[in-house]
């Protein structure tokens, strides 16, 4: 009888507690969409506790969206988060950053609080240009496989190192780099010190492609 009754106590107790993660953590949730609102579905959705964290690749979560654009940040433990929407599917829409912004710098801060979603953190995709290309040897004209291809918005972002895209050929030398803002970019090839001269452009939706042949 004392044995049951104990039993029964701490069936009560665990009911009264909550989970230790249900009482330090909260959600976010939103829905991604394109210009024409139309939910936009394997949009990959990030939270970073900070810059720091987003600089070094350290999310604080990270998932999808369904087919109707909706997604579920779970389980973040209670604080602000910057959110990322990127198209790592096709690369045929821009990276954003909530609410609306272009850089993580200037991305507006998510609140959750405990045992509660913060909602409508919502995202409007623009659609990307692509630079595709071949990358040969000057001698001989065969595919290189393995050169990375690196994309600038100008000379600057060149100096400082900051990248608008970046990829690497494919055995058959082609590349392809999307999720681009319409816009003039420089094309650089490191393996061989070559960058592009003249500047490639991004049309929307449509493709550039090039064929470029770095030094040997």
């Amino acid at each position: 009888m004392l044995a049951l009754c104990l039993a029964a106590g701490l069936l009560a107790l665990a009911l009264a507690v909550p989970s230790a993660q249900a009482a330090t953590s909260g959600d976010i949730t939103g829905t991604v969409k394109n210009a024409s609102s139309v939910g936009l579905a394997n949009i990959t959705v990030n939270a970073y506790a900070s810059v720091d964290a987003y600089n070094n690749g350290n999310q604080a979560a990270t998932t999808q969206t369904a087919a109707n654009g909706s997604y579920d940040l779970s389980a973040l433990p209670v604080g602000s988060y910057l959110v990322e929407f990127r198209d790592d599917n096709t690369g045929d829409y821009v990276t954003q950053f909530y609410n609306n912004k272009a850089t993580i710098d200037a991305a507006t801060p998510v609140v959750v609080t405990v045992g509660n979603a913060t909602p409508n953190i919502d995202a409007v995709l623009a659609v990307a240009g692509h630079i595709t290309g071949t990358v040969t040897a000057q001698v001989g004209g065969d595919a290189l496989a393995n050169i990375s291809v690196n994309v600038y918005a100008s000379v600057d972002d060149y100096s400082n190192g900051n990248q608008a895209a970046s990829t690497q050929t494919n055995p058959d030398g082609t590349y392809e780099l999307g999720s681009l803002p319409v816009g003039s970019y420089l094309v650089e090839f490191p393996r061989r010190q070559t960058m592009a001269t003249t500047p490639r452009s991004t049309t929307t939706p449509n493709r550039r492609s090039t064929r470029l042949t770095p030094s040997p």
